[in-house]
C-alpha cells in the first residue's frame, strides 16, 4: 500500500471518516490505485455496493483490477472502470425487450474489453454475441475474461477488427487507461478529443471490414433469430448505420441501442422503421439511443432482460 496515497485519502475533506474506513475496507485496504482510476474512487464504491459488484483484488504489477459481478461473473480491467461502472452499475443496456421464440443474436459493435458482450449473454433469451473492437489492444482483456468466463463465453464469439461503411485500411487513434477511447474517424478525433486527449494519443494503421457484408454473414448463418445491434464507435457510427442502411439490411433488426457523438439526426433519418425510446442528450453532442423496429407496438414489450 502506497502511504502517501493513503495519507492524501484520510487527509480527503469529502468524505467522513466512517465512509472512508468502509472504502478502505470494501478495497482490501489497498489505495494505491484510488488515484489512477478515471472515476472518483467513492463513485466505484457507491456503484460496486449497491449492484452485487465484489471487489476481488489489484494487481499492481500488471495494473489490473478484478470483481465479481453477481456472485457468478468475474470482470478484469486496467484502472479504466468506468465502462464497468456503465453497463453493470447504471445498466445501459438493461431495456425491456420483445419477446422471442427463437432467441436474439447480438452485433455488439465496439466491445471495448468485453463488458457489453458479457453482459447481453448473461441474459437468458440471447443466443449468440457477435462482438466487434478496432484496438487489438484490448484484446488481452477480452482474452482474460473469456478464460476467466469459459461457460458465458460460449455465447460470445469476439472479432479484433473494427466495421466500417466500406472496407479500407486506415488510422486508429486512441488512449491506454481511458476506457479503450478510440476512433478511426479523423474528423471526430480533431473536433471532439480534447487537447489534454490530443496530447496522450497514440496511433497504428489497422484493417476495417464494410459492415454490411460482415453482418450479413451471420443474418444468413441464424436466419430465424431476432437481431439486435449495439453501436459504440467513436464517430464511425453513422457511415456504419449508412452502409446498412443503404444495403437494406438496417430494418432487419428488431432493436438498435447505441450513442452518437455528433448529434442524432444523421441517424434518425435512417430508423423510419423504428421507433426511438430513451433519447438522451448530453453536453458535446453525445446521444444515446434505443430503438424498437415498428412491427412491435410501442409499450407492448417483455419486462427488463435483469
Amino acid at each position: 500500500m502506497s502511504l502517501i496515497t493513503l495519507k492524501n485519502f484520510l487527509l480527503s475533506k469529502d468524505l467522513g471518516l466512517i465512509k472512508k474506513i468502509n472504502v478502505l475496507r470494501f478495497f482490501g485496504f489497498d489505495s494505491s490505485f484510488f488515484y489512477k482510476l478515471n472515476i472518483e474512487i467513492v463513485s466505484l464504491y457507491n456503484s460496486c455496493k449497491e449492484n452485487n459488484i465484489k471487489y476481488l483484488s489489484h494487481n499492481q504489477k500488471e495494473g489490473k483490477i478484478y470483481f465479481r459481478y453477481n456472485e457468478k461473473y468475474i470482470l478484469v480491467s486496467d484502472y479504466s472502470v468506468a465502462t464497468i461502472v456503465q453497463i453493470f452499475a447504471y445498466r445501459n443496456y438493461d431495456f425491456a425487450f420483445p419477446e422471442s421464440d427463437n432467441g436474439y443474436l447480438v452485433f455488439d459493435i465496439g466491445m471495448n474489453k468485453g463488458y457489453s458482450s458479457m453482459w447481453f449473454a448473461m441474459q437468458p433469451n440471447i443466443k449468440k454475441v457477435i462482438g466487434y473492437e478496432v484496438n487489438e489492444e484490448l484484446s488481452e482483456y477480452i482474452d482474460e475474461n473469456r478464460k476467466l468466463n469459459k461457460q458465458l463465453f460460449k455465447k460470445i464469439k469476439s472479432n479484433t477488427f473494427g466495421l466500417a461503411g466500406k472496407s479500407k485500411e486506415t488510422t486508429l487513434r486512441y488512449l491506454k487507461n481511458d476506457d479503450g477511447v478510440s476512433t478511426i474517424r479523423e474528423d471526430f478525433y480533431l473536433k471532439y478529443w480534447s487537447e489534454d486527449r490530443k496530447n496522450g494519443v497514440k496511433e497504428k494503421k489497422v484493417k476495417v471490414k464494410e459492415a454490411s457484408s460482415e453482418i450479413n454473414k451471420y443474418l444468413k448463418e441464424f436466419p430465424n433469430s431476432n437481431y439486435i445491434l449495439k453501436i459504440d464507435v467513436e464517430g464511425s457510427e453513422y457511415e456504419i448505420i449508412s452502409n446498412l442502411a443503404k444495403k437494406e439490411l438496417l430494418n432487419k433488426f428488431d432493436i438498435i441501442v447505441g450513442e452518437t457523438h455528433s448529434g442524432f439526426k444523421d441517424i434518425e433519418r435512417h430508423l423510419n422503421c423504428f421507433t426511438i425510446e430513451n433519447l438522451e442528450n448530453f453536453a458535446g453532442d453525445l446521444n444515446t439511443f434505443v430503438a424498437f423496429n415498428k412491427k412491435y407496438k410501442k409499450g407492448k414489450y417483455n419486462e427488463k432482460i435483469s
